[in-house]
């Protein structure tokens, strides 16, 4: 909802945005974006997938793959190439598709860890209305554009997710430990979790500046791949490897499971920057 339902606001008909987007905000549809395709993954302007405007429909042909949730979706905001005559990036159009129309098959792709969050979507020669296309035709592109700008404005809750791993972190590092030391007794450790905690501030601050801006009217901008590859590394910085889960997993009260324990990560980390210093 938060990457396709500003796309619709924008460049929707009224009738569309009557009909999608309060279904949408109640959670009655579950979307899915056809964009990649087996030859064209980050490079949107390389799609083949073919839309051939024929009478009132538009008839597609194709394949897209990686698809969100493509096995769940009940619709699909789909990108088609309806005209391949002039640079990439133009000619492509955005359609609005109803994933039980007659044509389309539906694979999911099962990840190594028995996953299928994602799914292949095959299209043959697929009858779609011209009342689904998603702005002008041709106007694709501007559409994606929209679309995945707010798909990184939605980054910005990121740090939600960090801050709560980071209260665990300060929270467990409070409490004595297997050996009845508590570990903010060593400065190694109260160094490493203000250094976490500097991190996931800057991650916060970053993420409503770009809030700001939204809501002052301007557009997410690149600032929400910053917060993206901040999120990542200091994501990484906060989850111990494994082995050190395994290592210093504590003893829980009788009948409990042990918990796994997260600052021997911090102490490994923190030492490590003290030689790089």
């Amino acid at each position: 909802m938060a990457n396709i339902a500003p796309a619709i606001m924008t460049y929707g008909t009224p009738e569309q945005q009557e009909r999608f987007l309060r279904p949408m905000l109640r959670g009655d549809h579950i979307w899915s974006q056809g964009m990649s395709e087996p030859e064209a993954g980050s490079d949107l302007a390389s799609l083949r997938c073919r839309g051939e405007l024929i009478g009132d429909d538009v008839v597609v042909t194709g394949q897209k793959t990686w698809n969100s949730n493509g096995d769940k979706a009940h619709w699909c905001q789909l990108y088609v190439r309806t005209d391949s005559s002039g640079p990439k990036h133009q000619g492509i159009t955005c359609l609005l598709v109803d994933m039980s129309l007659p044509g389309i098959e539906v694979r999911p792709i099962r990840t190594m860890a028995g996953d299928s969050g994602f799914a292949e979507v095959f299209f043959d020669e697929v009858r779609i209305p011209r009342s689904a296309l998603l702005g002008e035709v041709g106007e694709g592109w501007n559409v994606a554009t929209r679309t995945l700008s707010n798909e990184r404005a939605g980054v910005a809750t990121l740090y939600l997710h960090l801050r709560r791993k980071l209260d665990r972190l300060i929270e467990e590092a409070g409490q004595p430990g297997p050996d009845g030391r508590v570990p903010t007794d060593s400065p190694l450790v109260r160094d490493a979790l203000a250094a976490r905690y500097t991190d996931v501030r800057v991650l916060e601050l970053l993420a409503k500046r770009m809030l700001g801006a939204m809501i002052a009217g301007r557009m997410p901008g690149p600032e929400g791949s910053v917060i993206k590859l901040a999120w990542g590394s200091t994501d990484r910085r906060l989850t111990p490897p494994r082995r050190w889960c395994r290592a210093s997993a504590s003893t829980g009260a009788a009948g409990e499971p042990a918990r796994p324990r997260l600052l021997p990560q911090l102490a490994r980390t923190s030492s490590e920057q003290g030689h790089h210093r």
